[in-house]
């Protein structure tokens, strides 16, 4: 095949990382190329002079069939092609491409202008499988990647410098506007290509302009007829997506695309706060992103306005996250701080209405997840640094009561053993509509877990740390625990192994639904290299540890950690939260103060109901 222009080739992106990871890619590529293999260039890019209706095309040629991610297909190679109208196709070839026959199938919904997308690694993965075929070539050492990984870092470093060569030269202002969507597809690039003159130069002048709004100003009909009419768009952004029109203004300087299913909730949470809590910087951007939608949550349990929560972060949302963490001493976690106030119920208030029911009653258990009213009745009173400080403490107590009777290691000081605790597969917590999924992470977060929901997870410390399980919690907006399952972090990839509601019963069809989403779309996609680290850290952990597993396996096979709680466990947890409850509590006790404060609450739980 006589392909002209310029060649990429793998021995020109040898050059993968550092100085090891170069040594290693330099030592296999010669190893394969005296054997013959990867001798011929991966790619070609060419202006073809001879072809007036092309701007320039990229060839990719793949030894053997493969099928892209997202399509169903198989092919043996990749025409990129630009026509002289600047529109932008993708063509399949089943067979090696040929330089007399630029075509095939057309590609769709492929995230083609975008050298970082998935599909790039995966095809680079695939390509490296085709040419290193051997069991052996797949298996990593303990201070060395694979040699397939190896070869696959190369591969995408030359596919990625590959497609950014082809990218330089198209339209760069339909490039932008794609960019600011954040779709990738050529669909979209061509979308603005196919554009009239005139309404085209509006388009873009409209989306350099409010980049944040980019993909509902090509999407939503109204608003491309506003634009063709040249309408003030601040104003009729505010009227379409009915918030202030300073509330438009402040989003034009939000920095990337967001997920189309946030932008509404972001749009809310920056119409509702005042000015000066607006951030200003991309770095308070980010931090605002993340803390909004859980401060916008905690606020509606505790039945305050939003203000109430947000005083530390005037000055910004940095500084504030900042000066919120030197005060606790710890991270700002707010879903420990919803733990906190889950655990205060369920362990203090709880309990003491049990205790103290009437003779006779029907019912005599309250409910078991606390009524709406008690949240602001013993929190609505603190601002978010008290609450943040509250939650260290509890997660102090409860650390230090999960590891009680635990065997010390070596060294350690025999009234003070280590809690137990490892590195999550993925940092933070995942939301999907009403839902929060959260990985737990230590001996403590296993045991509370269990003891919210009286089954037996508490107990699967080895689990995680032994034989490759991660443990994830499905919370609903106000953290309260609904369900539990295990993942197996196996090298095909995730696997559920089991998922058990209150109880051990079977969740209810919309949380196995989140739960097949969740392992999908956000567990699949991880590189299976992260999870080959995350086993050899946990089971280096477990060695450490081995004393201490064994003692949880002596207390499970005694039927100690089932998740319900004995009456001295049930004691030490009660006098672990105390100092958690409003000072009125703590004087007069629990009955008392909700007698005074709430006769009603008193009631609703007392009954049974969760109001």
């Amino acid at each position: 095949m006589d392909f002209t222009g310029t060649p990429f080739s793998p021995w020109d992106y040898r050059h993968i990382g550092d100085a090891s990871l170069n040594t290693l890619s330099m030592t296999l590529l010669s190893r394969l190329l005296a054997q013959g293999q990867l001798r011929r260039p991966r790619a070609w890019l060419t202006q073809p002079a001879t072809l007036p209706r092309l701007r320039q095309t990229l060839v990719l040629t793949f030894d053997a069939p493969l099928v892209l991610s997202g399509q169903d297909q198989h092919c043996q190679g990749l025409w990129l092609v630009e026509q002289a109208d600047r529109k932008v196709f993708c063509f399949a070839t089943p067979q090696r491409p040929h330089p007399a026959r630029i075509g095939g199938r057309v590609v769709r919904d492929l995230a083609l202008l975008d050298p970082a997308a998935p599909w790039v690694t995966d095809l680079a993965t695939q390509l490296a499988a085709q040419t290193l075929t051997s069991p052996a070539a797949g298996r990593a050492g303990p201070d060395r990647p694979s040699a397939r990984w190896v070869l696959a870092r190369v591969e995408a470093t030359l596919l990625t410098a590959a497609l950014g060569r082809f990218l330089a030269e198209l339209d760069p202002e339909v490039l932008a506007a794609v960019r600011a969507e954040g779709d990738a597809r050529a669909e979209v690039f061509n979308a603005y290509c196919a554009l009239p003159p005139t309404e085209r130069r509006n388009r873009l002048q409209a989306v350099t302009a409010y980049p944040w709004f980019a993909p509902v100003l090509r999407g939503d009909w109204s608003l491309r007829r506003a634009i063709a009419q040249g309408a003030p768009l601040t104003q009729t952004l505010a009227k379409h997506f009915q918030v202030k029109p300073s509330t438009i203004t402040q989003l034009r300087a939000l920095p990337g695309p967001v997920a189309p299913g946030s932008r509404m909730a972001l749009l809310k949470q920056v119409d509702a706060v005042p000015v000066d809590y607006v951030p200003r910087t991309p770095g308070d951007w980010a931090t605002f992103q993340e803390l909004a939608s859980p401060l916008t949550d905690l606020a509606t349990l505790l039945q305050v306005a939003p203000p109430q929560l947000l005083k530390p972060f005037r000055g910004g949302w940095q500084a504030g996250r900042a000066a919120l963490e030197a005060q606790a001493g710890a991270p700002l976690d707010l879903d420990a701080i919803l733990a906190m106030m889950q655990a205060v119920y369920q362990f203090g208030v709880r309990p003491t209405l049990q205790a103290v029911a009437p003779p006779g009653s029907a019912d005599p258990t309250p409910p078991r997840q606390a009524p709406a009213a008690f949240y602001p009745l013993w929190f609505g009173r603190y601002g978010l640094g008290r609450l943040a400080a509250m939650a260290r403490h509890w997660r102090a107590g409860f650390a230090r009561y999960s590891v009680r009777g635990l065997p010390t290691e070596a060294g350690e000081a025999a009234e003070a053993p280590r809690p137990l605790s490892w590195s999550p597969v993925l940092a933070g917590t995942h939301r999907r509509g009403p839902y929060r999924v959260l990985e737990l992470t230590s001996q403590a977060d296993l045991e509370q877990e269990g003891h919210c929901l009286e089954h037996c997870v508490g107990t699967y410390t080895a689990n995680c740390l032994c034989w490759g399980s991660a443990v994830f919690s499905v919370r609903d907006r106000f953290g309260r625990s609904l369900s539990t399952f295990e993942v197996q972090l196996a090298e095909s990839g995730p696997a559920l192994v089991q998922h058990k509601a209150q109880g051990n019963r079977e969740p209810p069809a919309a949380e196995q639904a989140l739960v097949a989403a969740f392992i999908q779309g956000v567990l699949a996609p991880v590189p299976r290299e992260r999870f080959a680290a995350i086993r050899a850290e946990r089971e280096s952990l477990a060695e450490d540890a081995e004393a201490r597993l064994e003692h949880l396996l002596l207390l499970d096979a005694e039927g100690a950690m089932t998740g319900e709680l004995a009456p001295d466990t049930a004691a030490i947890l009660a006098t672990l939260v105390q100092p958690l409850h409003p000072a009125e509590a703590r004087h007069a006790g629990v009955v008392t103060y909700l007698k005074r404060a709430a006769p009603g609450l008193l009631g609703a739980m007392a009954t049974g109901t969760s109001g």
